[in-house]
């Protein structure tokens, strides 16, 4: 029951079935390549590194959901907000298709676990998976909001 909660706050979010009624699939289409580079406010981030970004942290999400605990990222080092753009985000169009994929890849690799496996700890971390999940929803949300408000 809770990890259908959290299936169900990803699929939500991503088509705006919500409290919010925001869709993120909505905000990254209306993203164009005259607007995804552009730092609208100085000293601010592109709309391209907030997406990267929170493609980076659904990428850690992935690793955990993976078994896989070789990807580190912890707040505000190079994982965090990429300064060099990886060869497969090399133009908008990779990186939209990155984060679409990362939307289907966390949903699929959820419906493999069980209740019980959301109150495990996160290798290399001292927060269990439930944490995780929330933190990396509620994060999302922050920064399509910040988006929504550069486009």
């Amino acid at each position: 029951m809770k990890i259908k909660y959290f299936i169900d706050e990803f699929e939500g979010m991503f088509t705006g079935e919500n409290w919010v009624a925001i869709s993120l699939k909505d905000i990254i289409d209306k993203i164009t390549p005259e607007n995804v580079y552009t730092k609208k406010i100085p000293n601010r981030h592109s709309i391209y590194e907030l997406v990267a970004h929170s493609l980076a942290w659904r990428n850690f999400l992935l690793s955990r959901l993976n078994s896989d605990s070789a990807l580190d990222i912890h707040q505000n080092d190079q994982n965090d907000w990429p300064q060099t753009v990886p060869s497969e985000w090399k133009n908008w169009e990779n990186l939209k298709n990155q984060f679409i994929n990362s939307q289907f890849d966390i949903i699929a690799a959820l419906q493999h676990f069980d209740d019980q496996w959301l109150d495990q700890i996160v290798p290399k971390r001292t927060y269990n998976y439930k944490y995780l999940l929330n933190g990396i929803i509620q994060h999302d949300y922050y920064h399509f909001g910040q988006i929504s408000l550069l486009l």
